[in-house]
């Protein structure tokens, strides 16, 4: 092609600018580039691509720019290029696209034009999966039979890139889809075999439930071989991932091959020749079947149950000698790339995926083993695993607790500082995930244990983990217990914190005096008004701290201390009495900081700032109310805070994304991530718990400032990045909706009118079930607070579609569970997963029976209109194939409509009344109680029709009474 000129040669000036490395160059490009019309963009950057390498001045450089451009106006812009572009602009577009594939000499520059056709593909499909390019699978089956190695690359590379490409004509093309993947992956060139691969994984990982996946089962073996080949052969990972995201999305289309995959996994993670990344990856193959079809796992992989923990352990001892450890001043929270550090994470990952029953007798016999071990290393790891083991084999680890705590103690005085610091970690890990059970049966043993520890240790790392185990162990220790304890632990602690506020003050270090903070303020709330007679041990020093640590790098310590004096106080409000004032006055003064401007919105400082204010509220009542004008700005700006959001393509950087700063990713698609940074998600979600907190403690004090916070707590009702959030927005609107009940009913109208919607359709679409509990229990108590106001027709049969939707919805996830314990792998560990579903399922159901509750006892019989579409439904729960749970809210509900229906509710009786008698002898207690009660109020609220059905009931209620005083 000749030399660039006209249209080609400004976009290929423009393109090299958009390179430039000078801002004043590259600025003014970015905008003359977005300033070009989409429908001239694409054929501009299309025309780019077509100059060849031997073009001068037409780097490849700049073509691959140009194919990564036009992949990103396809992502961003193709409905409006498709609306402003002709159709024959169109299918040029297309029929470029496909001719420079064949005809670009330049690997890596053929490769981002197989992007764009790929995205071209995707977006060239309607709805229905129709494809409206007609011409893009002849040439891709085409492409895929060359006999030129790179264009058959090219071929697999767009199935990698859109596996949907083939749209609803792929059931036509099924066998030409499996030969050509095939006879790919085994034409004996590495290249090809691997892409093959790939596009296979991408391809049957798109089929979900889809039948047609028996099709493709054959071919696991061979994509298993081509993975260990490349993990061999190839210094690339992809095949390894794309694999692994294929096990993620179609484990059980692996049964088959089963033992086959997990040796690979149990040989890529082993080769200590191979990168760290690419042995966590093999793990990683093992780890994901183990969550995504554990029983699976259970029943098909038992024998290599005890191969895979010697790994995930060996992982876990895999750590350096570092003599200077201990001595930091910074907590160790380890470097989630280690070997180490993974296999902590993989052992918790598998306990809590396949049970305690499965995994704690094999990995309690090597742990055995490694305590005796004279590594420090094995001895260092077998604690730590039983730190990770604690939450999913709670309930197994129980019985063996005395053993368990009989062999690890004793390490809390090993002559390595990473054994004493891991046997910390374990007593504190098991004081959290064994909660209670532990506290009340070995107090006796671990405190004294720990505090001996913390009063012979000099290093402050293993100091520092050691005050936190105890901080841990006794948030669950009950306060009676607690008491025990409490005159010699405080003044042990006193003696300690004295310590290390000396050593602050000489040498500036702040980790052990701000875990000593910590469990000050630990005790103090859990010993509660038992703590005033120490009162004066620590809120001088704590006051000291609050006051003159307003540097930099004290800022997490004032943070503490903020904590601490806070929690001090709404333990024993009397005695903070005449501290309240000067404290507020300084907690003001630093909250001025912030409004002002002045404070870093990631100052440590504000996460306990917010989380100080409540307990305030809590000790100052109605004096806090003049505080809200200065303290809700900053709580306001936390709520409303919005996450950072990308997606990520894969020809895009990620290094300015760093994990460290609280980036998270996840796959979208082969070519793009969706990257979340979670970092300001906790301060978010404190703030919105603060605010329901003064709401709820000010009431009527809060009323003048309920319109703002209800607008502001509104939208966070769909905040799906995080349940707390949305959580916090349910509980914080029927406090909203009391604040104001005393301005009258157009103040309850105007705030609930601002929400209202809103929590409807959270009603509505809510994911989470334990959040949807929490709307639906807020909309009920809004209904109590309303009354009959804000309830018209229209919104009256909205809800009851909502509510109509969600029992419907009860039933499908019944169905569902009923089809999985048909499944070939079901096993009793899978019951247990299904039974806590159930329970939440009930909960949801529950929560559903105490909304309608409401509604009756607000609108009685005006109700009926509207409830009778639900009455089917509730009859059928009623029947004896339903479970007693269902049983019982089906009864609650008729109870409701006899007792705030009266007579009228006559007009149900068919749906009801039988059952609701015959359950008085029902073998639930919760049952019987239901149907008892429904008797009860029917001869008090039904009225004459009722009263064949009363008597006949007698025998019945004598029988049930009977029943509760000799239930055997």
């Amino acid at each position: 092609m000749a030399n660039p000129d006209g249209q080609g040669g400004q976009i290929i000036d423009l393109l090299k600018k958009l390179m430039s490395e000078n801002n004043d160059v590259r600025k003014p490009a970015e905008v003359a580039y977005h300033d070009v019309h989409v429908a001239v963009r694409v054929p501009a950057l299309t025309l780019a691509l077509g100059y060849n390498a031997e073009t001068p001045d037409v780097s490849a450089v700049v073509r691959t720019l140009a194919a990564v451009l036009l992949r990103r106006v396809f992502v961003n812009e193709y409905s409006q290029f498709e609306k402003h572009a002709t159709p024959e602009l169109i299918a040029q577009t297309r029929s470029a696209l496909l001719g420079l594939v064949q005809s670009e000499p330049l690997s890596l520059v053929r490769r981002k034009i197989c992007d764009s056709i790929a995205e071209l593909a995707r977006c060239s499909q309607d709805d229905d999966g129709n494809n409206l390019w007609p011409e893009v699978l002849p040439f891709l089956f085409e492409l895929g039979r060359s006999e030129k190695t790179e264009l058959r690359e090219a071929a697999l590379h767009i199935i990698s890139s859109t596996p949907t490409i083939f749209g609803e004509q792929r059931d036509h093309y099924v066998s030409v889809i499996k030969s050509l993947l095939s006879q790919c992956m085994g034409g004996g060139v590495e290249r090809v075999s691997y892409a093959a691969c790939k596009a296979a994984c991408a391809f049957l990982g798109s089929l979900r439930n889809d039948p047609c996946r028996s099709n493709f089962i054959d071919m696991v073996p061979a994509m298993v071989n081509v993975t260990a080949a490349s993990v061999t052969n190839s210094g690339d990972d992809a095949v390894l991932q794309a694999f692994l995201d294929f096990c993620q999305r179609q484990p059980k289309m692996l049964r088959g091959s089963l033992e086959q995959i997990i040796s690979l996994s149990l040989s890529i993670s082993s080769t200590t020749d191979l990168e760290e990344k690419v042995r966590q990856l093999g793990l990683e193959i093992v780890l994901t079947l183990a969550e995504e079809a554990p029983s699976m796992i259970r029943k098909r992989a038992s024998r290599f149950l005890q191969p895979i923990m010697q790994q995930v352990l060996a992982f876990l001892v895999d750590v350096e000698e570092d003599e200077d450890w201990a001595t930091q001043d910074t907590p160790d929270i380890g470097d989630e790339t280690t070997n180490s550090v993974y296999g902590e994470a993989a052992l918790d990952r598998l306990a809590m995926a396949l049970g305690g029953k499965c995994v704690l007798p094999v990995v309690m016999t090597a742990i055995n083993g490694m305590l005796a071990s004279p590594q420090w290393q094995h001895r260092y790891g077998a604690l730590l695993a039983l730190s990770a083991l604690a939450e999913g084999c709670h309930k197994q680890m129980l019985p063996h607790l005395q053993d368990i705590l009989t062999r690890s103690l004793p390490f809390l005085q090993d002559a390595h500082p990473r054994v004493r610091y891991s046997a910390c970690n374990a007593i504190g890990q098991m004081g959290l995930d064994l909660a209670q059970d532990i506290q009340r049966k070995y107090h006796s043993s671990i405190i004294p244990a720990l505090l001996v520890m913390i009063e012979t240790s000099s290093e402050p790392r293993v100091q520092e983990h050691a005050f936190s185990a105890l901080v841990n162990f006794i948030s669950y220790l009950p306060q009676s217990l607690l008491i025990l304890y409490l005159s010699p632990v405080a003044i042990k602690v006193e003696e300690l914190f004295k310590k290390a506020f000396q050593e602050l003050l000489v040498t500036r270090r702040t980790m052990v005096l701000q875990v000593i903070i910590s469990l000050i303020s630990n005790i103090a709330d859990v010993a509660g008004k038992h703590f005033v007679a120490h009162y004066d041990r620590f809120m001088p020093g704590l006051k000291y701290v609050l006051e003159n640590a307003t540097s930099e790098d004290l800022k997490s310590l004032r943070g503490k201390a903020i904590e601490c004096i806070t929690t001090i106080g709404a333990a024993a409000p009397e005695k903070l009495r005449p501290d309240v004032q000067p404290i507020m006055n300084l907690l003001v003064r630093i909250l001025e900081e912030s409004n002002s401007g002045e404070m870093d919105p990631s100052d440590p400082q504000i996460a306990y700032m917010l989380a100080a204010w409540p307990r305030m509220a809590s000790i100052l009542q109605q004096d806090f109310v003049p505080y809200l004008r200065l303290i809700l700005p900053m709580t306001v700006a936390a709520a409303q805070l919005q996450p950072e959001v990308v997606v990520v393509d894969s020809d895009e950087s990620k290094d300015q994304f760093d994990e460290k700063d609280g980036w998270q990713f996840m796959t979208l698609t082969d070519q793009q991530k969706f990257g979340l940074k979670t970092a300001g998600l906790q301060e978010k979600s404190s703030a919105c718990e603060t605010i329901t907190s003064f709401v709820r403690e000010l009431g009527a004090g809060f009323a003048d400032f309920a319109v703002d916070i209800a607008q502001v707590m509104q939208p966070l009702l769909k905040f799906y990045f995080d349940e707390s959030v949305r959580q916090s927005a349910a509980e914080c609107l029927p406090f909203l909706l009391t604040s104001v009940k005393g301005k009258g009913d157009q103040a309850l109208v105007t705030v609930w009118q601002i929400f209202s919607q809103e929590l409807f359709a959270a009603c509505e679409h809510e994911p989470d079930r334990h959040v949807l509990s929490s709307l639906l229990c807020s909309l009920a108590d809004c209904v109590d607070v309303l009354g009959a106001l804000g309830f018209d027709a229209t919104t009256m049969t909205s809800l009851m579609a909502i509510i109509q939707k969600r029992l419907q919805e009860h039933f499908n996830r019944h169905q569902q569970r009923l089809a999985q314990k048909q499944e070939e792998d079901h096993d009793e560990d899978a019951d247990e997963d299904l039974e806590m579903e159930r329970e939440s399922d009930e909960q949801v159901l529950g929560k559903i029976t105490d909304l309608l509750h409401s509604l009756f006892q607000v609108h009685k019989t005006d109700l009926f209109p509207f409830f009778d579409n639900l009455v089917p439904v509730f009859h059928t729960m009623l029947s004896p194939e339903h479970s007693d749970d269902e049983h019982q809210w089906a009864l609650c509900v008729f109870d409701d409509v006899i007792e705030f229906g009266g007579p009228e509710s006559v007009r149900y009786q068919q749906f009801f009344l039988e059952p609701l008698i015959q359950y008085v002898v029902d073998g639930s207690s919760e049952v019987r109680q239901a149907a008892a009660y429904g008797v009860g109020v029917m001869a008090m609220y039904g009225g004459e029709k009722y009263h064949q059905a009363c008597v006949s009931a007698l025998p019945l209620l004598a029988q049930a009474c009977r029943i509760e005083c000799d239930p055997t």
